[in-house]
């Protein structure tokens, strides 16, 4: 029981210790920061300051740094709220000196510092690699969606985009138009406010027509390579003379990519072929009846002129060479059922992101995490599809085993790599590289096969790619070290959504996205070195 309560005086003049270094103790968490970040190279950050001018002195690049990096370990990633939180916290106080930076001061020193994370987060790994940390036994990648800051109501077709611009530039020539017949040469007002936008939404809209123009050329180029493979097996195929009569006489709809007039040929020939076997079979059967003193069972075939197939085949050979003389129609007709492509004009760069919880505007997060939990390797892709990020997340797995191996540490080569169903493909399964576990179903799918269809020792001989990886993975030391996935990059992706607030990227673009991942992956770099510093002393 309490003798009674304590003193309330607010008209106290020292209510904090003049000594700043007592404010807070000694291993709380913005004194690890503050000592991190004076230890880095910042020249990268301090480039962007120009000195000597007339006014004011400057906010020092280091304490930016540190209120920055401290923010986005709270989890506040607003650079107001930082503002407001260098007034009323004591560490944030502490962390920019009491010299409080104006919130306009550090979204642009974010902004214009966007190259130099990248060398930050590569000082940082450093900083893991020589105490012990970025253990290379077992790596993990995944992909994670991340929202972009971009509206789910500003999705626009390329169909809208496209009459916008018209619309856009027709209203100007009219306004011009207007304005030479009532000013002639002279200086007449300005622009409406609706076409001199003062957030660029005409270059926003060409940079999505842009987009939409360089991904259909890459989707074209992209099929046009799978089509013309699969029109080459087909040719092999059909010229098969081992393939049953029934296939080669009905080959069925020839795939995309094969000339028709090739097509229309072959099956010209085959049909001449087959009425000729029957011309043939006819002369046989008949010269043995007239051996015997009698005439030949069944009816007569028709001659070759006379016969229906090879007309038709004969017809349709001349169409597609009618057709091959006038030239290929146009892609898209009007009214036709062509493919719609949208943008968004508030961020082009973000696509559409199938997750969980429905769709949303971002972008596709891509993850490389050590055994203990750093991240090893950050990047950003456009393509909501994980398998055509693996190649390049090995690559840059090599760079981030180099920079470790440059700063003395033990850690020189990745043991395994583990990766989800999203990145089941036989070029992944194949290509050079350190050994690698990909699942190849659901997790509870890959899991119910290992207890009911359990497997021992190296893949059987003549198992394809993929068959061997599922054999490994039903293997109980397989099935044991694929376990560590989710732990170690599942819960790296929940730490940077949850405790660094990284659910939506706060900046638009890939640049902006790609360096707001660099910074977030580095803040949780650091803050696995401050829960690991007890452990290390």
């Amino acid at each position: 029981m309490a003798r009674g309560y304590r003193p309330v005086d607010r008209d106290q003049q020292y209510l904090l210790p003049p000594d700043m270094r007592e404010w807070l103790p000694p291993g709380h968490l913005v004194w690890f920061v503050i000592s991190v970040i004076d230890s880095l190279d910042i020249s990268e950050f301090e480039a962007g300051s120009r000195l000597g001018g007339v006014g004011r002195a400057g906010y020092a690049p280091r304490m930016l740094l540190t209120v920055l990096v401290y923010g986005y370990a709270m989890g506040v990633k607003s650079s107001r709220q930082i503002e407001r939180l260098c007034r009323s916290d004591v560490a944030f106080r502490i962390a920019c000196a009491q010299d409080v930076p104006d919130h306009t001061t550090l979204s642009r020193f974010r902004k214009d510092r966007e190259d130099a994370v990248r060398g930050l987060f590569t000082q940082v790994l450093q900083l893991c690699g020589k105490a012990g940390l970025a253990k290379l036994g077992t790596v993990a990648i995944d992909g994670t969606k991340i929202a972009a800051n971009a509206s789910d109501y500003a999705l626009r077709s390329e169909k809208w985009l496209r009459e916008e611009v018209e619309k856009i530039l027709a209203e100007a020539e009219q306004v011009d138009a207007r304005e030479d017949a009532l000013f002639g040469d002279a200086l007449g007002d300005e622009l409406p406010a609706d076409l001199a936008d003062p957030v660029t939404r005409q270059d926003r809209i060409k940079k999505a027509l842009a987009d939409i123009e360089a991904e259909k050329s890459a989707k074209v180029a992209e099929r046009s390579e799978k089509d013309k493979a699969k029109a080459q097996a087909w040719v092999k195929m059909m010229s098969d003379p081992t393939l049953p009569s029934s296939e080669r006489e009905h080959p069925g709809r020839a795939p995309r990519g094969v000339d028709p007039v090739v097509v229309a040929q072959m099956r010209l020939d085959r049909a001449v072929a087959a009425h000729q076997q029957k011309l043939d079979s006819w002369e046989r059967r008949k010269a043995q009846a007239a051996a015997l003193g009698r005439k030949p069972s069944g009816r007569a075939p028709v001659s070759m002129e006379a016969c229906v197939r090879v007309a038709r085949a004969r017809e349709a050979l001349e169409r597609a060479k009618e057709r091959a003389a006038a030239g290929p129609p146009p892609r898209e007709r009007p009214g036709g059922n062509a493919k719609e492509w949208f943008r968004n004009i508030t961020d082009p760069d973000a696509r559409s992101m199938a997750t969980r919880k429905g769709w949303v505007q971002g972008y596709n997060a891509q993850l490389a995490v050590s055994q203990d939990q750093v991240i090893l390797v950050a990047d950003v892709v456009q393509n909501p599809a994980d398998n055509v990020a693996f190649v390049p997340m090995l690559t840059e797995l090599d760079d981030a085993v180099r920079v470790l191996t440059a700063c003395g540490s033990s850690q020189t080569e990745v043991g395994v790599v583990l990766a989800d169903a999203g990145y089941r493909s036989v070029e992944n399964v194949t290509v050079p590289g350190p050994a690698r576990l990909i699942a190849t179903g659901q997790g509870r799918d890959d899991a119910r096969r290992a207890r009911q269809e359990p497997t021992s020792g190296p893949p059987p001989e003549g198992a394809d790619p993929l068959e061997a990886m599922d054999h490994r993975l039903r293997t109980p030391e397989g099935r044991e070290l694929y376990r560590q996935r989710a732990p170690m990059v599942e819960g790296t992706n929940g730490q940077l959504k949850d405790v660094i607030g990284l659910r939506r990227f706060s900046r638009r673009g890939l640049r902006a996205v790609r360096s707001d991942l660099d910074f977030a992956a580095t803040v949780h770099n650091i803050l696995k070195l401050f829960r690991a510093a007890p452990a290390m002393a």
